[in-house]
């Protein structure tokens, strides 16, 4: 009898090894990097357009339907919104200043989803913030941010906006000690 267990024995003890291994994989989940690319100076009353990107960071696809808010502050109004370089999105949300854009697309990791946004500024000068989030299809809720400045002076050549997650270690948190080494520009 006990020639026989010693068999069965193994047999289990790879089984829940094998098990073990599996489990940690089945655990994974995707990652979003969220970036709004705009002119970031118009005149007033003239359009802005945001390019949103947002990039699946980990090593497994998406999974499930995953939605692209932007809050635009007042006097900024929505005109439009779709999907951008063929990415298929529905906007049932398409106010003055609030943008829903829903997808249940499959992004595989190092993919962007991207969606274009357009928007009116308002008649007066001033600097305005636009606002954008990425939630759902298995991954953390991830937040940026877009400045616009109106005016009717002509555009300098300068650098008007740095996205500072541009310097973010290998979790997609930003980076905020001195000497770091960033995992992606």
């Amino acid at each position: 009898m006990t020639r026989r267990l010693g068999p069965l024995v193994a047999l289990l003890s790879c089984a829940a090894l094998f098990i073990a291994a599996v489990a940690p994989a089945a655990q994974a989940a995707p990652k979003w990097a969220l970036h709004a690319n705009n002119n970031t100076t118009v005149a007033p009353g003239g359009q802005v357009v945001f390019h949103v990107d947002a990039t699946n960071l980990d090593g497994v696809h998406t999974n499930g339907n995953f939605r692209v808010t932007a809050t635009l502050p007042p006097g900024l109004t929505a005109v439009s919104a779709e999907g951008d370089g063929g990415n298929a999105f529905f906007c049932p949300t398409v106010s003055a200043g609030l943008i829903e854009c829903e997808s249940s697309e499959f992004i595989f990791p190092g993919q962007p989803a991207k969606l274009l946004v357009r928007a009116e500024a308002p008649a007066t000068e001033g600097t305005l913030t636009a606002r954008f989030s990425v939630e759902g299809a298995g991954a953390a809720t991830v937040t940026s941010a877009a400045p616009v400045t109106v005016t009717s002076a002509p555009d300098a050549f300068n650098v008007a906006a740095f996205d500072t997650l541009a310097a973010a270690d290998e979790e997609g948190a930003p980076l905020t000690q001195a000497a770091a080494h960033p995992d992606s520009f």
